[in-house]
């Protein structure tokens, strides 16, 4: 019996929700079919492919760069500055020789099924097309853009034609594909191992029992320094807070910042506020570092502590109080349903995707001002009513367990496989 190869492509750079997720289904896959299916991973970024080789039993190399940044102005639209515009123009005059020779990567590695991580791969498809290799395509992003918004329609239009199958991680990303009516789409949440978050034998939660801080109250956010995950929303919380509370930052982050063109920067972000009183602009991200780091001149460095890229976020969520979300812009927050593995309460600010996850004031918080002061409210709500934490926290375990269920999940990813892989 022959034995199938599925081939996954992963775009990013370093640890994050994505990768974790596509990780997480790995493993699950391994678990059911071991002997029944080779799989490799090929990783646009050489600094992913240890994250991957983790896995036992699977094959990880180095990829070519797809056509990752023109992929994200398509999803998202963001040509906020001159060099991003220049960046896409390359990229697309570059984007023939890019998808010939994955073509030639993929017509080497000879495999039975391509799945691509993220909506942003669009080269990837067009080569696995090209080659008529069957394509899955995993929808981990939100396409931004209102209903008659025409480069999302024209991208969801193409992501369908080009896709043999579609997976999105949420109801909210599939309507925005298919409006919930393709035939070949359907959701299927990501993944959580609640083997490895099994708190009864953690020495985080036995040594904070004796810390001297074990009367603050921890706030976490996994999102790094990044416009969409909210960072200068949640730094502006911890201006208002006190010295009661502490924020602790997971994710990639740079703060190196040149001190060119400063005069400018500064008028550039004073327009940037304007804009936002007037409803104007939904969201800062002109300038973001330098914003970021122009805010962080004015906040107690003891309240706040930015930690980098952590591979495994359970210590970390087990020591928090509370899970914060500030996503600014609307997709879907895994970390949302690892804090809630571990019944821990989550904060988050609105949106649609988030409206369909948690329900208010009964699994969660979801702050409809996007701001730190509002943010700031929130958090003192649940300081002040510890039962809230609670109660949240167990409903938010109940809902984890149902949507982020592995084997579950498994499965189901199993049952789309086997209408292109007949030994599966």
């Amino acid at each position: 019996m022959t034995i199938p190869k599925i081939l996954y492509i992963h775009h990013g750079s370093v640890p994050g929700g994505a990768p974790t997720s596509l990780r997480t289904m790995i493993r699950g896959l391994k678990n059911e079919y071991d002997n029944k299916v080779n799989i490799k991973v090929l990783c646009a970024y050489e600094s992913m492919i240890p994250y991957f080789k983790e896995i036992k039993g699977i094959d990880v190399e180095k990829y070519i760069r797809p056509c990752t940044i023109s992929g994200k102005v398509f999803i998202w639209g963001d040509l906020f500055h001159i060099k991003k515009i220049l960046y896409f123009i390359y990229e697309l005059l570059l984007s023939p020789w890019i998808i010939r020779k994955e073509i030639e990567i993929l017509k080497k590695e000879n495999a039975n099924l391509l799945h691509l991580n993220s909506s942003i791969l669009w080269s990837s498809a067009i080569a696995g097309k090209i080659l008529k290799i069957p394509v899955v395509w995993h929808i981990r992003e939100t396409l931004s853009g209102g209903k008659f918004n025409i480069r999302k329609k024209l991208y969801s239009t193409f992501i369908k034609k080009t896709a043999d199958r579609i997976i999105c991680i949420s109801p909210s990303e599939l309507n925005n594909i298919s409006g919930n009516h393709s035939k070949n789409a359907s959701v299927i949440y990501n993944s959580v191992d609640f083997s490895n978050f099994d708190r009864h034998q953690s020495a985080v939660e036995k040594e904070r029992s004796t810390s001297e801080k074990s009367e603050q109250f921890i706030i976490v956010s996994l999102g790094g320094l990044s416009f969409r995950k909210g960072t200068y929303q949640l730094i502006d919380a911890m201006k208002i807070l006190d010295h009661r509370f502490k924020m602790i930052i997971a994710g990639h982050c740079s703060l190196n910042v040149n001190n060119k063109f400063v005069p400018i920067k500064k008028t550039t972000l004073q327009l940037e506020n304007i804009l936002i009183q007037l409803n104007l602009k939904k969201y800062y991200s002109w300038f973001y570092t330098y914003r970021v780091q122009q805010s962080l001149q004015n906040v107690d460095s003891t309240k706040l502590e930015f930690i980098g890229v952590v591979n495994n976020i359970f210590n970390l969520l087990n020591l928090c109080d509370v899970l914060v979300f500030a996503g600014t812009t609307p997709h879907f927050a895994r970390p949302v349903f690892e804090a809630w593995t571990l019944k821990k309460p989550v904060i988050v600010f609105d949106s649609i995707v988030m409206q369909q996850e948690i329900f208010h004031n009964n699994d969660g918080i979801i702050v409809k001002e996007h701001s730190g002061k509002a943010l700031a409210e929130a958090i003192s709500f649940l300081y002040q009513n510890p039962d809230k934490c609670q109660v949240f926290g167990k409903k938010g375990y109940i809902k984890a367990m149902e949507k982020f269920n592995l084997p579950k999940n498994t499965l189901k990813l199993i049952s789309i496989y086997r209408k292109f892989l007949r030994d599966l």
